[in-house]
């Protein structure tokens, strides 16, 4: 590539078409991603496409996109044997019409359907990236294995398969998903400039109502049961009934949210002391006026929240799975526990509050664990990579 961003004219004449399958288009660093990566990768030369379920951050891929953007009705995250035959014989014809030299899928919904399709069309180049794999412990055993074989079958007809994580890339080997020179590791990160954030932590405060004497700790996703939402609920109102000077905040949506609210509401917390601001697309900014960060997931790939965290040297208070401790140390920029250890999140959040010392290393430590590797901008370099060597292998 030439240090502009562009294509060089001795690589193609023609510009190389590729189309990204997405689930759902709703508010989270997937989608997020892809829809950053499209717009990049349009700057760099080629012809991006979209195609995704309506969400939140539809009207960014349509601004972004334009008419490269295409809504698909039927893709949905629930197994649904009519609507999914749907989806696969939209995908299958989009595909047909569209004639991309890659099929990129993102997503464990989009990334079966969406490349059993790409196959059938005769598209030459099929990656996927897992954002975090489908099968999980929530799952009962018929379904945690009928979700492994879709993986290992699926993956059969995968050029490459990304992970965002090293911990989800040995789970799939360790699983016989494929072999290990089919996978790699690139991060779904986050931009440098996230760092500058910080520097709006006094007028977020601000903003919240927030006296400089109170405590901030926060959660950010959405509320669907692998976030294990709940969990955080019932950490936060054991905080604040101990704390006085503190305020707990919540960014993110979804199905358990009313449940978590009453929570709070059957302890005699409400929205002076528990804040919840459903979907922000400003949550990173919200996010600077925290002192800490309380994340419970069940599973993960590498999220999002925790880059930024990190990136605003916010400390985390975190479950101890897949991706999380390749960015959070124990005892160094964060704490790390088993999912279902609340008490010893309840702890560690008592002990941030207590020692603004601790709060204060553990700050410089997020800021520092948050290097290049995490970055979007190194995502970019490494997928304008992979595409160029993929391309090149099939001679397209």
């Amino acid at each position: 590539m030439s240090q502009s961003g562009k294509i060089d004219k001795t690589y193609s004449e023609r510009k190389k078409k590729i189309l990204h399958i997405i689930t759902k288009l709703e508010l989270g660093g997937a989608q997020l991603n892809t829809i950053l990566s499209a717009e990049q990768f349009t700057k760099m030369g080629y012809e991006v496409w979209i195609a995704a379920a309506q969400g939140q951050l539809s009207h960014k891929a349509a601004m972004i996109l334009g008419d490269h953007y295409i809504e698909l009705p039927f893709l949905c995250r629930n197994i649904s044997v009519l609507n999914d035959l749907r989806a696969f014989i939209s995908l299958f014809r989009l595909i047909k019409k569209l004639m991309p030299d890659i099929v990129h899928t993102h997503s464990s919904k989009a990334g079966i359907l969406g490349r059993w399709a790409a196959w059938f069309a005769g598209c030459r180049i099929i990656i996927h990236t897992a954002h975090g794999w489908g099968f999980n412990s929530l799952q009962s055993k018929f379904v945690y294995n009928f979700f492994i074989f879709l993986e290992r079958l699926t993956a059969k007809i995968t050029d490459r398969i990304i992970t965002v994580s090293d911990s989800n890339l040995e789970k799939a080997v360790s699983f016989g998903i494929g072999e290990k020179n089919k996978f790699i590791t690139i991060r779904s990160g986050i931009s440098e400039e996230t760092k500058k954030i910080a520097v709006q932590r006094q007028k977020a405060r601000d903003e919240l109502g927030i006296r400089d004497d109170e405590f901030i700790f926060m959660s950010v996703g959405n509320f669907k049961e692998q976030k294990n939402p709940l969990a955080s609920a019932r950490i936060a109102v054991k905080f604040l009934k101990k704390i006085s000077n503190a305020k707990y905040i919540s960014v993110g949506d979804g199905p358990l949210r009313a449940q978590a609210e009453k929570i709070f509401q059957a302890n005699g917390i409400f929205e002076d002391r528990a804040l919840f601001l459903g979907w922000r697309e400003d949550a990173c900014r919200i996010m600077s006026a925290a002192d800490a960060l309380l994340h419970t997931a069940y599973f993960e790939g590498l999220p999002r929240t925790l880059l930024e965290a990190c990136a605003l040297g916010i400390p985390a208070v975190a479950a101890e799975v897949d991706g999380i401790p390749e960015i959070i140390k124990d005892g160094e920029n964060g704490f790390l526990f088993s999912t279902d250890d609340e008490e010893g999140m309840l702890n560690a959040l008592l002990l941030l509050h207590e020692n603004s010392e601790l709060r204060k290393n553990m700050s410089l430590r997020a800021k520092s664990a948050f290097t290049k590797e995490f970055t979007i901008e190194r995502m970019f370099e490494k997928l304008d990579e992979e595409y160029r060597v993929m391309l090149e292998q099939k001679k397209i």
